[in-house]
């Protein structure tokens, strides 16, 4: 954990403590870490007992998250640094971007990998205004859907309430 920010530090800690223990920090524009991403697959496929066919030379893997926060971009990245091929799906500034899981879209030789990109997931009840206003200030949520002001006077608030004043 020694080259990570004190920030990074506190989110592996809190998810190791949810039992959540191989993360990656990455940044997909400047392929900051997604080279660690390939092996760590291959790493963890190759160490799982239901994976164990010989017959199986290629790895299909579906990505999911949230909405906006990358998918496409980590797939774009891995396709690029591996394959040395331009973007395979659409990205964009605000949630929606893909619509449907259309077809797999190869991101490395060896070892032969696929993802299929799928559209963003978000449970279907918010649990709280806070958290519904965070998920729309971080882009998940569209802005017309809650509010632009509303959203920035959540802003200025959180900022003022944790004296971030610059």
């Amino acid at each position: 954990m020694g080259k990570y920010s004190t920030n990074s530090k506190r989110i592996l800690t809190k998810l190791k403590q949810q039992g959540i223990g191989n993360v990656i920090f990455t940044d997909c524009a400047r392929d900051k870490n997604i080279k660690q991403v390939v092996p760590a697959i291959t790493k963890l496929i190759g160490s799982s007992q239901r994976f164990q066919r010989a017959e199986n030379a290629e790895t299909c893997i579906m990505v999911i998250g949230v909405p906006n926060v990358g998918k496409s971009s980590l797939i774009n990245a891995l396709r690029r640094l591996h394959l040395r091929k331009g973007k395979a799906s659409r990205v964009g500034g605000e949630p929606g971007i893909t619509r449907a899981v259309l077809t797999r879209i190869q991101v490395s030789e060896s070892p032969l990998l696929y993802l299929f990109d799928t559209p963003g997931v978000l449970s279907p009840r918010i649990e709280s205004v806070e958290t519904g206003m965070k998920l729309a200030l971080c882009g998940t949520i569209l802005d017309h859907l809650v509010g632009e002001d509303i959203m920035a006077n959540y802003l200025l608030y959180t900022l003022n309430q944790q004296q971030q004043y610059r």
